[in-house]
């Protein structure tokens, strides 16, 4: 088989990805009070204020339609979440552009902590590297990130029957391929594995969602399509679709005989889609503290770690800190991706 080397490094890419529960779902987005007291009254201190943090829901946007997988991932975290901050939230689907119209968004938003989004990291910094944007990452405000979720690589049922046959014939005809476009980890993880074994006559067909991308590779309207695999199991469970590899590191233990990075020697590296939950700019380093605290307990309450095993996602329980160092290690590795869609 054909490969050609497409990223120095090797490794798991991050891109949170956050999940659901004990939300409101109105989209006024109580975003605190112009004074920064977070809606605490006006007679409390600023250290008042801090102490008593959060006291009023806090919006969550999230950067795509609800329903697809970075929405159907956050939501049933977002439950845990809630109860260890005792407050509600306030879930704002704002899509569009491949979750840049969203992250925008967030970056004008007030940094008093009432405001925070989830997103997977890779699609943030690729974003950021191959278009016009409001932000930076540098100054969007890291909370933490509570699961991951690996792309993976689907057909029509006996299209190709397994991942070597598809190489194989990609390789020698036309392929056509379902997109939601550059810069998201959707895009990042088929074009990796296109490159990583020399496939480079292919056609994009536009599509919203990783779940619409699929579907369309259920229905034969495209050879082969990238998606979660977490979002797309009621496909699987039908035989609507044929998995054929998987973008993780490991073997997996739901699918143990679809292809992964473990039956290859890939250059590229492994693309997960890890929830990652940051702020607007200038979030006060207590309010981070708090939000990052309720997450990694949220993520080490057993009923979630059930969930999330259950269906399909790995528990990520990533600090602040961790999920600075991560935005900082992807855009090391995206930059062939970069180069070569741009």
């Amino acid at each position: 088989m054909k490969r050609r080397s497409y990223l120095a490094k090797a490794g798991s890419i991050g891109t949170v990805t956050l999940v659901a529960g004990c939300s409101s779902n109105s989209s006024d987005g109580d975003e605190g009070n112009p004074d920064n007291s977070g809606g605490n009254g006006g007679g409390e201190s600023s250290s008042e204020a801090q102490q008593n943090f959060p006291s009023n829901p806090i919006t969550v946007i999230v950067p795509f339609g609800a329903g697809g997988g970075t929405d159907s991932q956050y939501r049933p975290f977002d439950e845990y979440w809630t109860n260890e901050l005792s407050v509600s939230t306030n879930i704002e689907n704002r899509g569009g552009a491949g979750g840049r119209l969203g992250w925008n968004h967030l970056s004008g938003q007030e940094g008093d902590g009432y405001t925070v989004g989830v997103i997977s990291v890779a699609t943030a910094v690729l974003n950021e590297a191959l278009h016009d944007v409001e932000y930076t990452m540098d100054e969007m405000t890291p909370i933490g990130s509570a699961s991951v979720a690996y792309y993976g690589m689907v057909t029509a049922p006996d299209r190709f029957n397994g991942f070597d046959n598809f190489v194989e014939w990609a390789q020698n005809n036309e392929l056509t391929v379902a997109s939601v476009g550059s810069g998201t980890t959707n895009h990042f993880s088929m074009t990796s594995i296109l490159q990583e074994n020399g496939i480079e006559n292919y056609n994009e067909v536009p599509y919203d969602s990783g779940s619409e991308a699929a579907a369309a590779a259920a229905s034969g309207d495209v050879d082969i399509a990238a998606a979660s695999v977490a979002g797309i199991g009621g496909l699987l469970e039908d035989d609507r679709v044929e998995l054929i590899f998987i973008n993780r590191p490991d073997q997996s233990g739901e699918y143990p005989d679809v292809a992964t990075h473990a039956n290859y020697d890939f250059s590229a590296p492994a693309v997960g889609l890890e929830l990652g939950m940051f702020g607007p700019p200038d979030v006060p380093q207590e309010r981070v503290s708090a939000l990052e605290d309720a997450l990694i307990s949220a993520t080490e309450n057993e009923e979630y770690q059930n969930w999330a095993a259950n269906n399909g996602y790995e528990v990520a329980g990533k600090n602040s800190n961790e999920l600075e160092e991560l935005v900082g290690q992807m855009k090391q590795l995206g930059g062939d991706y970069v180069d070569l869609v741009q």
